[in-house]
């Protein structure tokens, strides 16, 4: 096991692996971030009645925030080890880290929700329950 600094390709192709996630791209999340607002939109105005616009938006950046966890969720799935970059020497996804802040982002938003909202869409959050559970 090496502790040596990563050459600037180094570095370079695994910035280029994160990326691929598509967790980083507005036009690759945008269709989850859409089904999960209406999702979220539509628990809500059942539990708390309409929706202010102040509400929506924050529903709209918690949607947002829960399909970049979701995009780069699927793309660990699919790699050789979800956890590690390379198992033998136990290096890490560089994409892991990203996700526990998107997962400690989204936990304040959904404490800022209207008390009904937030248990409304509390058990309708796999992805962030699944991030949450796989590293805590």
């Amino acid at each position: 096991m090496s502790s040596r600094p990563l050459s600037a390709q180094q570095l370079a192709q695994r910035q280029l692996a994160a990326l691929r996630s598509g967790a980083f791209s507005a036009t690759a999340t945008r269709p989850a971030s859409d089904r999960l607002y209406e999702h979220l939109r539509r628990r809500v105005v059942r539990s708390s009645g309409p929706t202010t616009p102040q509400l929506r938006l924050r529903l709209r950046l918690l949607a947002t925030t829960l399909a970049k966890i979701e995009l780069a969720e699927l793309w660990l799935a699919q790699q050789d080890h979800e956890l590690f970059r390379d198992a033998l020497t136990g290096e890490v996804h560089p994409l892991i880290e990203r996700v526990d802040r998107w997962v400690a982002a989204a936990s304040p938003m959904i404490d800022r929700l209207p008390a009904g909202a937030a248990r409304a869409i509390e058990d309708d959050l796999p992805t962030l329950l699944a991030a949450r559970g796989r590293r805590g």
